[in-house]
């Protein structure tokens, strides 16, 4: 099988995925908010666009990446699709299926709508809605005022039983000792190390830690020790790799799921958690006195924990900053290296 059979086959898909994504949009623009109907239409987003890579369509790329980066903001919340957001994403659909039509026949499209559109995606996705739609609706009639609501007379003071004024309360200790204990959720160590073809195809490391970070509660490092210096920097090189621990109810398949599209990309482990280390035990041993230190009481020690806390939300935070950074990097010298080709070509 050569490389043009391989690139028909690839938008062959593209026509399904194109299909999956309008009648996603038509299903949420009537109503429907299942996350998975959600999910699925960024996937088909996503799939174009990491196939499209893999084939250098440049084009069609830049227009998927700024297209799925709006639909992010769909699944986790930030942005709410009404009727104007998903007029916008069906428009953007059609020049999706008219990048890939120009891509496979080699005609053109519409540069001043799909430019448009991209303004009105990027809008979106940093929180600025569209105006709303132009459509001429009848007003809407006034209700007519609601009465006031009556007032309600105050309930009657129970009567004391003696002349003291003292009412017994009914109590039941039933409520006590019924707590649930918290269900410890089996725990994933994930290391995950970006080649640079995940980076040229577009792909985006942050989406990746964000889809993850979904599945349960995560701790995450990113490990910058390979980076060199910069007279030693590749521009399109991939130095930064991390180290994941998720602990989560939906098992391995799940997360190598939220990796599926990178996997040829990357190099993935995933592997259950150690419980215990090794020479652990579970016996009771036995109970030896403790000096302990009352000042961590007072105001000072009491403030240490919310530190430690704001100390491991700044690093998790800095290891997806540093996933933004790599994929800000990659783009930048991709782009950098179309601009060198066209200048080549033009000499």
């Amino acid at each position: 099988m050569d490389m043009n059979e391989i690139k028909e086959i690839f938008f062959q898909e593209c026509e399904e995925q194109l299909a999956e994504l309008e009648s996603g949009l038509l299903k949420m623009n009537d109503g429907d908010r299942d996350p998975e109907t959600v999910n699925a239409v960024f996937r088909a987003v996503h799939s174009i666009k990491g196939g499209a890579g893999a084939f250098g369509l440049d084009d069609l790329v830049a227009f998927a990446h700024v297209f799925e980066t709006t639909l992010d903001c769909v699944r986790s919340n930030k942005l709410e699709p009404n009727q104007d957001v998903l007029k916008v994403m069906l428009k953007s659909a059609d020049v999706l299926a008219d990048l890939t039509n120009a891509a496979r026949d080699g005609g053109s499209v519409d540069e001043s709508r799909s430019r448009g559109l991209v303004k009105e995606l990027e809008a979106l996705a940093h929180g600025e809605l569209p105006s709303p739609s132009a459509v001429s609706e009848a007003p809407a009639p006034k209700s007519a005022p609601k009465a006031a609501p009556a007032p309600v007379a105050a309930a009657p003071a129970p009567k004391s039983t003696d002349d003291s004024g003292f009412q017994p309360v009914p109590f039941s200790f039933d409520d006590f000792g019924g707590e649930e204990k918290p269900i410890d959720l089996p725990a994933y160590e994930i290391t995950f190390k970006p080649r640079f073809e995940l980076y040229s195809k577009g792909n985006d490391a942050t989406l990746l830690l964000r889809d993850l970070s979904r599945l349960g509660e995560m701790s995450i490092y990113c490990n910058a020790d390979a980076l060199p210096g910069l007279e030693e920097l590749d521009p399109e090189g991939a130095y930064f790799f991390w180290n994941i621990t998720i602990k989560t109810d939906k098992g391995e398949d799940a997360i190598r799921t939220v990796f599926e599209f990178a996997e040829w990309d990357c190099d993935l482990t995933v592997k259950p958690a150690e419980d215990s280390k090794p020479g652990e035990t579970n016996e009771e041993l036995p109970m030896i006195p403790v000096p302990f230190d009352l000042s961590i009481l007072d105001d000072g020690g009491a403030s240490e924990a919310p530190a430690a806390a704001e100390t491991k939300a700044d690093d998790t935070a800095a290891a997806v900053a540093a996933a933004e950074t790599a994929t800000n990097v990659a783009q930048m010298a991709a782009a950098a290296a179309r601009v060198e080709k066209k200048e080549s070509a033009a000499a």
